[in-house]
């Protein structure tokens, strides 16, 4: 597929140099930061694609599943299966299943996004399957709340991450922010251990829609990962506690 360069939402330039470089520097981050026992709390178990290639919606619906259940203080899953549709439609290829984030970011932009129980994920992908004018505007209802996702690292960026990406990673996520993260199949990071004994001199926990990734070390990391983004919703200033 061909890539292209794309407009990220949000946070600017300005807004990841202040990520690295201000108070939140990789200095004065803590050791470790835990996200999982909030998916608990919140009951959003790991969400499953099957066989299809939907790897990169999973990561990115479900990063907006977390700001959501932050925000709410419970669970409220959005679909997969909306979320794969209306990216087909914005690039015109209806019989399409599967899709980079960008295209995901961008659907969500122009379509919100609905319930998961409104519109299941399917085991099979019918291209036939067309959302109501009612689950139309359930998706558009969702965009006040005020979700944004946010470019960390762009398609387009150089090959393998340095320091300072890994240390913007651990700044999303000290904030309470899990992550999307693309390579040959899309995850999301969940939190993050400082340990000099490993490859890197520490690992990120990793949620998988295909359910068998649970760590990925620093170095790995930096070999394997490439775009990355996080979803967000407005929240009193606070970062979460350890659990």
């Amino acid at each position: 597929m061909k890539q292209r360069i794309y407009r990220p939402q949000i946070l600017s330039l300005l807004a990841i140099a202040w990520m690295c470089c201000s108070s939140i520097a990789q200095e004065s981050l803590p050791g470790q930061m835990d996200l999982r026992p909030n998916f608990e709390k919140w009951q959003l178990p790991v969400k499953l694609q099957g066989k299809r290639p939907t790897c990169s919606v999973f990561a990115a619906v479900g990063c907006l599943d977390y700001a959501l259940a932050r925000k709410l203080g419970h669970a409220q899953p959005l679909s997969e299966e909306f979320a794969n549709w209306a990216a087909s439609q914005l690039i015109g290829r209806p019989k399409q299943d599967g899709h980079f984030f960008f295209e995901v970011v961008d659907a969500f932009e122009k379509y919100g996004c609905c319930l998961a129980e409104e519109l299941p994920y399917s085991a099979k992908f019918d291209a036939r399957q067309k959302p109501t004018e009612e689950l139309m505007q359930s998706a558009t209802k969702l965009k006040r709340e005020g979700l944004t996702l946010h470019w960390l690292r762009k398609l387009d960026a150089p090959r393998g991450l340095q320091d300072a990406d890994i240390a913007a990673m651990k700044a999303v996520l000290a904030r309470g922010w899990p992550l999307a993260v693309g390579s040959y199949h899309s995850i999301m990071l969940t939190g993050y251990q400082d340990d000099a004994s490993l490859p890197g001199g520490g690992k990120f926990y990793v949620r998988d829609s295909e359910g068998n990734e649970k760590e990925i070390t620093y170095q790995a990391a930096k070999e394997r990962l490439h775009d990355m983004l996080w979803a967000e919703a407005p929240l009193p200033e606070k970062i979460p506690s350890q659990q």
